[in-house]
């Protein structure tokens, strides 16, 4: 497992290689209405859009919702408000 946040409870964004799918995204401390939103970031401008799961629903972390998966490979952007809690966020690829 990798850290891809420090559990902390600033505000914090990271962008993160994912290369071997699936993999899962686990986030620790989200309490509430606390998210954790993902972003695919695309071609040489890097433009961040919201991921969509099958269901066409936006992709985001939440305290009940934890871990995800990830089945494609890419780039994504995932970023956290500031939290009331220590809030980090983990990825292990397979």
């Amino acid at each position: 497992m990798t850290t891809a946040i420090e559990p902390t409870t600033a505000a914090a964004s990271v962008t993160v290689n994912i290369t071997d799918v699936p993999a899962r995204v686990v986030a620790t401390g989200l309490a509430g209405a606390e998210t954790i939103t993902v972003k695919t970031v695309d071609g040489v401008d890097e433009i961040e859009q919201v991921a969509y799961d099958d269901n066409d629903t936006a992709v985001v972390l939440t305290a009940t919702k934890t871990p995800i998966p990830i089945r494609v490979p890419g780039l994504y952007l995932f970023e956290k408000g500031v939290t009331a809690g220590a809030v980090g966020l983990f990825v292990t690829q397979s």
